[in-house]
């Protein structure tokens, strides 16, 4: 994946404005996000793949986590389809999500079959500087994504 308009960084540890984004890398040592500080309202940080990028004709699973913690945060947005026309909004998060500076959310979400597959993660920044948002651990697999089932035992009465 390639980013655009980005206002993002690779970053270890905290982000640069204390207390507004994770304070931790979800796996591994580094982490992506977008500081919003010094940034207007309604910019965003783009991540797709590339024009070149040839996905073959199948569904497939997008998966990765995503940290959105503070009062000002904006949103996440992921599009998927053909890239040779518009893309589809398929998941978008807006607000804060997160608890705290350490744990981040997991999203895994099926991406339709298409001829020419486009996918594109949107970060859009908020009214603030306590608003930064971070990702990692992207992943993208062909194949639709496994539904886990928890199993529970119902005590009914006799």
């Amino acid at each position: 994946m390639v980013c655009y308009t980005c206002y993002t960084t690779v970053i270890q540890g905290e982000t640069w404005s204390t207390d507004t984004g994770p304070g931790v890398a979800a796996e591994g040592t580094y982490y992506l996000y977008i500081e919003v500080s010094d940034q207007a309202n309604g910019d965003k940080a783009i991540l797709t793949t590339t024009e070149a990028t040839n996905l073959q004709a199948c569904p497939y699973c997008l998966s990765f986590k995503y940290h959105m913690l503070e009062v000002d945060i904006g949103s996440l947005e992921v599009f998927a389809g053909d890239k040779t026309s518009s893309l589809t909004s398929i998941w978008r998060k807006e607000g804060p999500q997160s608890r705290n500076p350490v744990d981040w959310d997991n999203i895994t979400i099926d991406i339709p079959q298409s001829s020419n597959l486009g996918v594109t993660i949107v970060g859009y920044f908020g009214i603030g500087y306590k608003g930064d948002i971070g990702i990692d651990d992207i992943l993208l697999n062909a194949g639709a994504c496994r539904i886990s089932y928890q199993s529970v035992t119902l005590l009914l009465p006799s």
